[in-house]
Protein backbone atom coordinates (compact mmCIF):
# COMPACT_ATOMS: atom_id res chain seq x y z
CA UNK A 1 0.00 0.00 0.00
CA UNK A 2 2.97 2.25 0.68
CA UNK A 3 4.09 4.41 4.11
CA UNK A 4 1.11 2.04 5.90
CA UNK A 5 2.93 -0.75 4.81
CA UNK A 6 5.77 -0.30 7.74
CA UNK A 7 3.17 -0.53 10.49
CA UNK A 8 1.05 -2.76 9.25
CA UNK A 9 3.93 -5.59 8.85
CA UNK A 10 3.79 -5.10 12.61
CA UNK A 11 0.50 -6.05 13.51
CA UNK A 12 -1.20 -2.57 13.78
CA UNK A 13 -4.21 -1.53 12.49
CA UNK A 14 -4.84 1.64 11.70
CA UNK A 15 -8.15 3.70 11.02
CA UNK A 16 -8.54 7.52 10.70
CA UNK A 17 -10.45 9.27 12.70
CA UNK A 18 -12.90 12.50 12.14
CA UNK A 19 -10.25 12.92 8.77
CA UNK A 20 -7.62 14.48 11.37
CA UNK A 21 -6.65 11.59 13.65
CA UNK A 22 -5.44 7.86 13.51
CA UNK A 23 -7.15 5.15 15.33
CA UNK A 24 -4.21 2.61 16.46
CA UNK A 25 -4.49 -1.33 17.87
CA UNK A 26 -3.61 -2.59 19.32
CA UNK A 27 -1.78 -0.66 21.59
CA UNK A 28 0.15 -3.73 23.35
CA UNK A 29 2.28 -3.33 20.17
CA UNK A 30 3.30 0.47 20.40
CA UNK A 31 6.51 1.45 21.64
CA UNK A 32 8.05 4.88 22.14
CA UNK A 33 9.95 4.43 18.24
CA UNK A 34 6.67 3.70 16.29
CA UNK A 35 4.76 6.42 18.47
CA UNK A 36 7.04 8.68 16.54
CA UNK A 37 7.13 7.49 13.45
CA UNK A 38 3.26 7.35 13.37
CA UNK A 39 3.46 11.30 14.65
CA UNK A 40 6.12 12.09 11.86
CA UNK A 41 4.18 10.13 8.91
CA UNK A 42 0.98 10.79 10.32
CA UNK A 43 -0.64 13.35 7.19
CA UNK A 44 1.20 10.85 4.83
CA UNK A 45 -1.02 8.16 6.51
CA UNK A 46 -4.35 9.56 6.51
CA UNK A 47 -4.23 10.50 3.37
CA UNK A 48 -3.25 7.10 2.02
CA UNK A 49 -5.87 5.26 3.93
CA UNK A 50 -8.43 7.84 2.79
CA UNK A 51 -7.48 7.47 -0.86
CA UNK A 52 -7.98 3.86 -0.11
CA UNK A 53 -11.44 4.22 0.84
CA UNK A 54 -12.22 6.60 -2.12
CA UNK A 55 -11.34 3.66 -4.08
CA UNK A 56 -13.52 1.21 -2.46
CA UNK A 57 -16.31 3.81 -2.22
CA UNK A 58 -19.68 2.27 -4.33
CA UNK A 59 -22.84 3.53 -5.12
CA UNK A 60 -26.19 1.98 -5.96
CA UNK A 61 -27.28 1.90 -9.43
CA UNK A 62 -30.00 1.08 -11.25
CA UNK A 63 -29.25 -1.27 -14.67
CA UNK A 64 -32.46 -0.39 -16.98
CA UNK A 65 -33.11 -3.28 -19.87
CA UNK A 66 -35.24 -2.98 -23.40
CA UNK A 67 -37.90 -4.86 -21.76
CA UNK A 68 -38.47 -2.12 -18.92
CA UNK A 69 -36.43 -4.60 -16.75
CA UNK A 70 -34.30 -3.28 -13.76
CA UNK A 71 -31.94 -4.26 -11.56
CA UNK A 72 -30.06 -2.88 -8.42
CA UNK A 73 -26.35 -3.21 -8.62
CA UNK A 74 -23.52 -1.80 -5.79
CA UNK A 75 -20.32 -0.41 -8.33
CA UNK A 76 -17.80 2.16 -7.91
CA UNK A 77 -19.31 5.81 -8.37
CA UNK A 78 -17.30 6.25 -11.92
CA UNK A 79 -18.81 3.36 -13.51
CA UNK A 80 -19.38 2.90 -16.63
CA UNK A 81 -22.25 1.46 -18.86
CA UNK A 82 -19.78 -0.58 -20.99
CA UNK A 83 -18.35 -2.11 -17.50
CA UNK A 84 -22.25 -2.97 -16.68
CA UNK A 85 -22.44 -4.83 -19.53
CA UNK A 86 -20.32 -8.03 -18.68
CA UNK A 87 -22.70 -8.65 -16.56
CA UNK A 88 -26.19 -7.46 -17.98
CA UNK A 89 -25.15 -7.46 -21.72
CA UNK A 90 -28.62 -6.20 -22.89
CA UNK A 91 -28.26 -3.45 -20.28
CA UNK A 92 -29.47 0.07 -22.17
CA UNK A 93 -28.49 2.80 -19.55
CA UNK A 94 -27.48 2.77 -16.00
CA UNK A 95 -28.62 5.81 -13.23
CA UNK A 96 -27.60 6.33 -9.54
CA UNK A 97 -30.41 5.10 -7.26
CA UNK A 98 -30.66 8.03 -4.80
CA UNK A 99 -33.40 6.44 -3.07
CA UNK A 100 -32.02 3.20 -2.63
CA UNK A 101 -31.65 1.47 1.10
CA UNK A 102 -28.93 0.97 2.13
CA UNK A 103 -27.27 -3.17 1.75
CA UNK A 104 -27.56 -3.62 4.99
CA UNK A 105 -30.91 -3.14 5.36
CA UNK A 106 -32.30 -5.32 2.56
CA UNK A 107 -32.84 -7.80 5.01
CA UNK A 108 -36.30 -7.03 5.95
CA UNK A 109 -36.83 -9.09 8.62
CA UNK A 110 -33.53 -8.10 10.78
CA UNK A 111 -33.61 -6.13 14.03
CA UNK A 112 -32.22 -2.39 14.02
CA UNK A 113 -29.36 -4.07 16.16
CA UNK A 114 -28.76 -6.06 13.08
CA UNK A 115 -27.95 -3.72 10.88
CA UNK A 116 -26.22 -1.40 13.30
CA UNK A 117 -23.68 -4.20 13.58
CA UNK A 118 -23.59 -4.79 10.12
CA UNK A 119 -22.77 -1.53 9.01
CA UNK A 120 -19.51 -1.23 12.18
CA UNK A 121 -18.35 -4.47 10.53
CA UNK A 122 -18.29 -3.64 7.38
CA UNK A 123 -16.83 -0.30 7.69
CA UNK A 124 -14.14 -2.20 10.14
CA UNK A 125 -13.31 -4.43 7.39
CA UNK A 126 -12.68 -2.00 4.47
CA UNK A 127 -10.49 -0.22 7.11
CA UNK A 128 -8.37 -3.70 7.22
CA UNK A 129 -8.36 -4.21 3.45
CA UNK A 130 -11.24 -5.92 1.85
CA UNK A 131 -13.19 -4.98 -0.94
CA UNK A 132 -16.20 -3.29 -0.71
CA UNK A 133 -18.10 -6.20 -2.33
CA UNK A 134 -15.83 -8.58 -0.07
CA UNK A 135 -16.61 -6.50 3.04
CA UNK A 136 -20.26 -6.99 2.46
CA UNK A 137 -20.29 -10.56 1.97
CA UNK A 138 -18.47 -11.21 5.45
CA UNK A 139 -20.78 -9.31 7.03
CA UNK A 140 -24.02 -11.02 6.18
CA UNK A 141 -22.34 -14.27 6.93
CA UNK A 142 -22.00 -13.49 9.78
CA UNK A 143 -25.30 -12.13 10.41
CA UNK A 144 -26.54 -15.58 9.67
CA UNK A 145 -23.95 -17.24 11.94
CA UNK A 146 -24.98 -15.14 14.61
CA UNK A 147 -28.42 -16.41 14.50
CA UNK A 148 -27.22 -19.68 14.38
CA UNK A 149 -25.46 -19.57 17.70
CA UNK A 150 -22.63 -20.85 15.68
CA UNK A 151 -18.87 -20.35 17.37
CA UNK A 152 -16.82 -19.95 14.47
CA UNK A 153 -15.41 -17.14 13.29
CA UNK A 154 -14.10 -15.11 10.02
CA UNK A 155 -10.14 -14.81 9.79
CA UNK A 156 -11.61 -10.48 9.24
CA UNK A 157 -12.82 -10.45 13.00
CA UNK A 158 -9.42 -11.53 14.14
CA UNK A 159 -7.44 -8.56 15.87
CA UNK A 160 -4.47 -10.39 13.94
CA UNK A 161 -5.87 -9.76 10.53
CA UNK A 162 -5.02 -6.27 8.62
CA UNK A 163 -4.49 -6.92 4.98
CA UNK A 164 -3.87 -10.06 5.31
CA UNK A 165 -3.05 -12.72 8.62
CA UNK A 166 -0.18 -11.56 10.33
CA UNK A 167 0.88 -14.98 11.87
CA UNK A 168 0.40 -16.77 8.44
CA UNK A 169 -2.64 -19.24 9.02
CA UNK A 170 -5.14 -19.90 6.83
CA UNK A 171 -8.21 -21.87 6.87
CA UNK A 172 -8.08 -25.73 6.46
CA UNK A 173 -9.07 -26.24 2.58
CA UNK A 174 -8.32 -22.24 2.04
CA UNK A 175 -11.07 -19.58 1.39
CA UNK A 176 -9.90 -16.77 3.91
CA UNK A 177 -12.46 -14.29 5.50
CA UNK A 178 -15.21 -16.00 3.83
CA UNK A 179 -15.00 -19.08 5.60
CA UNK A 180 -15.99 -19.80 8.99
CA UNK A 181 -13.90 -21.63 11.25
CA UNK A 182 -11.91 -22.12 14.68
CA UNK A 183 -8.06 -20.72 14.65
CA UNK A 184 -5.76 -21.61 17.74
CA UNK A 185 -4.23 -18.07 16.31
CA UNK A 186 -7.65 -16.10 16.94
CA UNK A 187 -7.16 -12.70 19.20
CA UNK A 188 -10.62 -10.98 19.79
CA UNK A 189 -10.45 -7.46 18.32
CA UNK A 190 -12.97 -5.85 20.86
CA UNK A 191 -10.15 -6.46 23.60
CA UNK A 192 -7.16 -5.60 21.79
CA UNK A 193 -7.48 -1.52 22.85
CA UNK A 194 -6.54 1.34 20.72
CA UNK A 195 -4.99 4.54 20.98
CA UNK A 196 -5.47 7.82 19.38
CA UNK A 197 -2.73 9.24 17.21
CA UNK A 198 -2.68 13.47 17.06
CA UNK A 199 0.03 16.08 16.91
Amino acid sequence: MGVIDEFVKLGLVIEVIDGKDLSVKPKALLNEEIRVKLKERKQEIIQELLEAESCNAFTWWQILHPNGLVNEEGYSPAIELIAVKANYPDAIKIVPNTESVNWWEIERDQTDEESDLMRERHQSFIAKGLKVEQAQEVAQLLLYRDRDCDDRRSCAECGMYNFGCHRGLEPIGGGGVLVLHQCVGWVDTDHTTSEIVTL
